[in-house]
């Protein structure tokens, strides 16, 4: 359910699925050099698809009952939604969150468009944060192999500040090409301080 790599439905990169996230396709955008340090977990942003009742799926470290989902479109926040449950996807899953909510502002009907994704970040701009078009996003991992799923613009700057790449691994994680793969990985990435950093990395084979 991912919108538009298929993990974000927000058309049908929001679910996620970890069906429709194995779904490979070519990759795009241009790649360019960034520093790959981790960030803490409370810097981690997470994505999630969130339907029209408030409910969806997250992808990232577990959301908490009570954090609010930003959900924007291609030009500004359409509405915030804030949790009520949560539940891992799978039980050995801590990357793929089913949730409920409420909506707590704005009009959840715009979020039947595939051009909608909802966000957690502490540091996002309600007023100026809005969907970034993956086709115009750089990915951040060098590599043919890697995919951008989606990115935000938390600040208003033209600019994907969080992006979603996805790509077939190895045992460590690592980009890898699709014959040789032992499982499906996705990467958040974060910018802080006008410094792309990765921060968080998972892989899918525990959600299956």
């Amino acid at each position: 359910m991912l919108c538009s790599a298929g993990m974000f439905r927000v058309a049908s990169v929001v679910l996620f699925s970890a069906t429709a996230l194995t779904a490979w396709g070519a990759p795009r955008g241009r790649v360019v050099r960034v520093e790959r340090q981790r960030g803490g977990t409370a810097a981690v942003p997470v994505l999630c698809e969130v339907k029209t009742d408030g409910s969806g799926i997250c992808v990232g470290p577990a959301p908490q009952v009570g954090d609010s989902i930003t959900v924007v479109d291609d030009t500004h926040t359409i509405a915030e939604v804030r949790i009520t449950r949560i539940q891992a996807m799978a039980p050995q899953c801590n990357t793929l969150w089913s949730f409920s909510g409420e909506a707590t502002r704005g009009d959840l009907s715009q979020s039947k468009s595939s051009k909608t994704i909802g966000v957690i970040d502490p540091g996002i701009d309600r007023r100026l944060a809005h969907r970034v078009d993956e086709d115009h996003i750089e990915s951040p991992t060098p590599g043919p192999e890697v995919r951008v799923l989606l990115g935000v613009d938390r600040d208003g700057d033209g600019t994907a500040d969080m992006i979603v790449t996805q790509f077939n691994c190895d045992k460590q994680g690592q980009p890898t090409s699709s014959s040789s793969a032992v499982d499906f990985c996705i990467d958040i990435w974060s910018e802080r301080d006008a410094v792309m950093k990765r921060a968080w990395s998972t892989k899918l084979q525990s959600c299956r």
